[in-house]
């Protein structure tokens, strides 16, 4: 341990204080940075107009392909089916693109921001000078910022599961199942005690 600091003003809804130091230790360092996947927008598939370019598109590339292929002679098949993979995929994302990150905070809006922005600035002039009407308002604060989250959380899992509900009656049975599963992702246990 080389250095320990105490944190009066970081708020974690506790009387507790945070307490930052530093250390030296030695950490293995990776160089491998994990892929990404980026999903291709295959729901914009279902309109006949962007069928028909990616089509086209296709067309254009196998007519290019299939000229390269006649001047070589020896090919082999691992090489063909790069280069066809390549044709798709270049074709896809000139057509159909990549599918848009999605919102995982949806709940979280300026509401909730304000709410906690009010409750930390009581909380640090209820840490400069500790009155009792300086804590009451920083509880009543606290209290009323947990209220507005809790709320945002709840009618945006509501707005989910209403999606979900309406897919399956528009026989969308696939964002249906994309839905059910995000839902369950959040309440996965993160390890086992039995064991």
């Amino acid at each position: 341990m080389l250095d320990a600091k105490l944190c009066r003003g970081a708020s974690s809804d506790s009387d507790h204080f945070l307490v930052r130091g530093r250390y030296r230790c030695k950490i293995a360092y990776s160089k491998h940075k994990p892929n990404r996947i980026r999903r291709l927008h295959v729901d914009a598939l279902q309109e006949a107009n962007t069928v028909r370019r990616f089509q086209q598109q296709l067309e254009e590339e196998f007519g290019k392909l299939e000229t390269e292929r006649v001047t070589e002679e020896n090919s082999h098949i691992e090489e063909d089916w790069k280069q066809l993979k390549e044709v798709i995929m270049e074709a896809a994302e000139q057509t159909i693109g990549y599918q848009a990150k999605p919102d995982r905070k949806g709940w979280f809006d300026d509401e909730c921001r304000k709410a906690l922005e009010e409750k930390n600035a009581a909380y640090k002039k209820w840490i400069d000078r500790a009155t009792t009407t300086k804590r009451m308002e920083y509880e009543s604060l606290r209290k009323i910022a947990h209220k507005i989250c809790k709320n945002g959380k709840r009618t945006h899992m509501d707005n989910r599961i209403r999606d979900i509900g309406e897919n399956i009656k528009d026989n969308q049975i696939r964002n249906a199942y994309k839905g059910v599963g995000s839902l369950k992702a959040c309440w996965v246990t993160k390890g086992r005690l039995d064991h």
